[in-house]
């Protein structure tokens, strides 16, 4: 009996063994930007939960498109592919923007890569507890952290902020990587008219959006959110 189920055990084994898919080799050399999905039409979130009407969404997209002056090309609902590249090297990952060459140091987490830069950026901007308590509760993964500083003038002074950014890229296979990011338009006092006051994170954030976090939104305002996810294909030279 001792042997019946010894081999039983032994068999169930092996089948979980090949059941188990072998984790995808890390990625080497570099990889470019070919293409971009819309994962999803852009959907809307008060306090109280989504909003489910489809003029109200495209209520908000018009007032913003008529806010914003059409001399600045800015579309919330599409974006083009990005002149980027992603390399990877043994110790570290180098990610080109707009021709800017930015330097990560990485983790892996299954077939998820993990990015923090090296070097701190700064911008002349700043953000307000609240809208950094809101993104970090909108995203899956939080921000970067934000560190304000004061820059003295013969004036006065202005307000700049300091961070490492983050990235998270998604291995697909040894040949492909996938980028993922949320673009959000936050609206003040949704219920009104036209000409209201809009606030959009100034760069897309790199990362998945999680659907309980609209409760950090505050009283009679919204957020629109539009997700997508750009493909790096490894260039074969």
């Amino acid at each position: 009996m001792k042997k019946t189920i010894l081999i039983f055990l032994s068999v169930a084994f092996v089948f979980t063994a090949c059941d188990k898919d072998d984790p995808v080799p890390m990625p080497e050399g570099t990889f470019m930007a070919t293409s971009i999905t819309e994962n999803a039409p852009a959907r809307g979130f008060t306090k109280d939960g989504e909003i489910t009407s489809t003029s109200t969404i495209n209520r908000i997209l018009d007032d913003y498109d008529n806010y914003i002056s059409g001399s600045l090309d800015v579309s919330f609902t599409s974006v083009d592919v990005p002149e980027g590249q992603i390399r990877h090297h043994d110790s570290f990952v180098e990610y080109t923007f707009m021709n800017e060459l930015l330097k990560y140091d990485y983790t892996r987490n299954d077939e998820l890569l993990f990015l923090e830069m090296q070097d701190s950026i700064t911008i002349t901007a700043s953000y307000s507890d609240y809208y950094i308590q809101l993104f970090n509760a909108l995203n899956v993964y939080s921000l970067p952290d934000f560190r304000e500083y004061y820059v003295p003038t013969q004036t006065g002074f202005y307000a700049v902020s300091k961070y490492k950014d983050k990235r998270y890229i998604e291995i697909i296979d040894e040949n492909t990587l996938s980028m993922h990011f949320t673009r959000y338009l936050y609206v003040v006092n949704y219920t009104q008219s036209a000409y209201q006051a809009f606030w959009i994170l100034p760069v897309e954030v790199n990362n998945y959006f999680k659907e309980t976090g609209y409760p950090a939104i505050k009283e009679d305002d919204a957020v629109l959110v539009k997700e997508f996810e750009i493909e790096y294909r490894k260039d074969e030279e």
